[in-house]
Parts: structure tokens; C-alpha cells; sequence
């Protein structure tokens, strides 16, 4: 039977950093709710911030367009063309703004772009809240197994965890473990034909670096 989806780490604590982030995206934020609620067509909720993200100001634009074109109408035509010359002030403001706050989504989190999609407005403000949260830690902070072979790979190593483990408890009553490094490893084992086998004289290092370890260490293994 096929092994389920296994989770093997989640770094729950990361999602700090994320809300310390959204906290300087706050001044970028209140000038896209400005230049949006400068538009006169209602009030920058989520459901305008995710038609942004979706569509740009293409959504936007139109509706404005709409609501523009509606409210000059009755007005002469004279005045109409000279109100008509600032029509795309406002949008460009805007198109402006949301511009710069994807320019400023990677700056704090190292190689992770700030998920612009995992940020909700409540009330015109900023938030990341429970959904949120569980999308990021989803999508960049954990870590899952799947699938027979992964799961008998990972068997394999937390078992090569263990023994090696216990090695070391071993090598501490040889005074060995002082020493130890991930590179003496080159001296206890070598590869043949894609398999580790162990050194002839492994045993004789370990028990003997202590005693004379500027003899040892000139040692030339098999």
C-alpha cells in the first residue's frame, strides 16, 4: 500500500518574521487605500486588494472609467474636456503605488518573495490572519515525505541516525568523540563499487588518536 503524505518539519516560529514585514508594507498600504478611495468608487476592502493582485488596475480602471464618464456627463462640453485631460491622474497614482509594493516584496526574508497573495485587508488595513498564516507555512516552511520510496529512504537514514549515535557513545569511552568531525568519517570508511566499507585500521584510529594524535594522524590507511 502507498505510504501517505508525511510531515517531517514545520518551522512555525518563521511567520514572525512575516508579520514584522507586513508592518513596514503599512505606509505602501495606506497609499494604494488612498488612491483608491481618491477614485470615488467605493472603499479598498480584500476583495479589491485580490483584484489587484489577479488583474492589476485593467478591473479597476474600467470601473472607474464607468463611474468617470457617468458623473461628467450632464456637464457642459467645455468643462467636460478640460476635466477629461485628468482622467488618468488618478489611476496612474494608483497603478503607482501598487507597483511599488510589489518592487518591496523581497527585501527582509532572504530568497522568499513575500506572498502578496497570503496578506488579507480587515477594516483597509493589512493582515495576515489563521488562513493566511497556514498558506505560508504550506507553501515555505514545511517539509513532507511521500510516496514508498521517500518514506524508505528516510527510514533508512533515522536508522544510519541511530547507529551513528550510538558509535559515538562508544567513541567517547575511547576519548575519541573530542575530536570527531563529519570529515574523519574519510578515515574510518572508503567507497568501493558505490558501497562504504569500513578501514582496515578504523578501529586502531579511534582507540590510539587520543593517546598519540600527532602519530595517528600520519597514519596511511588501507
Amino acid at each position: 500500500m502507498k505510504q501517505k503524505r508525511t510531515l517531517l518539519f514545520e518551522d512555525s516560529k518563521a511567520i514572525e518574521k512575516y508579520e514584522v514585514r507586513i508592518n513596514q508594507f503599512l505606509p505602501i498600504f495606506t497609499k494604494i487605500k488612498t488612491c483608491y478611495e481618491g477614485l470615488e468608487i467605493g472603499e479598498f476592502t480584500d476583495e479589491v486588494y485580490k483584484d489587484l493582485l489577479n488583474n492589476g488596475v485593467n478591473n479597476i480602471r474600467s470601473k472607474y472609467s464607468k463611474a468617470f464618464d457617468d458623473k461628467i456627463g450632464g456637464l457642459p462640453l467645455v468643462i467636460r474636456q478640460s476635466i477629461e485631460r485628468e482622467r488618468d491622474v488618478p489611476m496612474d497614482a494608483l497603478k503607482m503605488a501598487f507597483d511599488n509594493l510589489k518592487s518591496h516584496n523581497t527585501s527582509g526574508l532572504g530568497s522568499i518573495v513575500f506572498p502578496l497573495d497570503c496578506i488579507t485587508i480587515f477594516e483597509g488595513v493589512p493582515t495576515i490572519n489563521k488562513l493566511d498564516k497556514e498558506k505560508i507555512l504550506e507553501r515555505y516552511h514545511r517539509v513532507y515525505i511521500e510516496g514508498d520510496i521517500e518514506h524508505d529512504v528516510y527510514a533508512k537514514l533515522k536508522a544510519l541516525e541511530k547507529g551513528f549515535n550510538d558509535c559515538l557513545e562508544v567513541f567517547d569511552k575511547a576519548n575519541f568523540t573530542q575530536y570527531f568531525t563529519l570529515q574523519n568519517l574519510e578515515n574510518l570508511f572508503y567507497q568501493k563499487d558505490n558501497r562504504i566499507v569500513v578501514r582496515t585500521d578504523a578501529v586502531h584510529y579511534i582507540t590510539n588518536l587520543d593517546k598519540d594524535i600527532v602519530r595517528s594522524k600520519s597514519f596511511v590507511f588501507n
